[in-house]
């Protein structure tokens, strides 16, 4: 279920919905990570292969499309969407209409735009690591990523009072277990990645990054929403991926 409903990978379930699985299946948001994050960066070495390492940006713009394919672009439409809300809204009321509203503002669209732009930057970057090396830098980008935004749900309340929103069923305080199992796996991927770049330092400096962006991203949702919507998952999703991918290429 959680693949179905945070990517647009072909998964069918073989029993009938339970709108209580919806919730349960956050805990596996990562999973859906690895996934993403895998395809993505074999498309990355693929595109080095046949057109050189030359041509790292186009390989990164191959890439960052793969991963948007994979997901139908869900956490780059919550970014937009955030901080049209968050931009152009005076009152908690405007600002959850402005991000249920289909159409992207300017805020949006720059935000976007900024994020894609430095997001092909880093990657076209990584055509001077070795094929393991971008593997373990897309994959960890990609799952510790949502284990940050997932650890969202566990902190505040959500914002909507209404049944309007898609991830509402999902909008259930997350246990300490599956929070701790969350973090867990976050630390694990960092650690991992750590041995194979060979550089703990990375790790320490990606975790410390994290916890502090996860800090300051609620206190600011809890004073200008209240809580979260399912657009400010996709944006702190995408704010870590850009975290992570900083840190990796500046330690490198």
């Amino acid at each position: 279920m959680a693949f179905q409903f945070y990517s647009r990978l072909p998964v069918r379930l073989p029993l009938a919905f339970r709108e209580s699985d919806l919730s349960a299946c956050t805990r596996y948001f990562p999973a859906v990570g690895l996934v993403v994050g895998l395809l993505s960066g074999l498309a990355f070495l693929a595109m080095i292969a046949i057109l050189g390492p030359q041509q790292a940006f186009a390989a990164a713009v191959v890439a960052a499309t793969c991963s948007a394919l994979l997901t139908g672009a869900f956490h780059e439409d919550g970014l937009a969407d955030m901080v049209d809300g968050l931009g152009g809204g005076q009152t908690v009321s405007q600002r959850l209409d402005i991000m249920k509203d289909s159409r992207i503002g300017t805020y949006g669209a720059l935000a976007l735009i900024l994020a894609i732009l430095l997001k092909v930057s880093l990657l076209s970057a990584l055509a001077a690591l070795s094929a393991g090396e971008v593997l373990t830098i897309f994959i960890a980008a990609a799952v510790v990523s949502r284990c940050n935004a997932a650890l969202l749900i566990g902190i505040l309340p959500y914002a909507r009072e209404d049944a309007s929103s898609k991830v509402r069923p999902v909008a259930h305080k997350l246990s300490l277990l599956n929070r701790n199992s969350l973090l867990v796996t976050g630390l694990v991927c960092l650690a991992l990645s750590a041995v194979i770049i060979e550089s703990f330092g990375t790790a320490l400096v990606a975790i410390v990054a994290l916890a502090a962006l996860l800090f300051f991203f609620q206190q600011a949702l809890q004073n200008r929403l209240g809580g979260y919507t399912g657009d400010c998952l996709g944006g702190l999703q995408q704010l870590s991926e850009l975290t992570i991918l900083l840190i990796f290429m500046s330690q490198l």
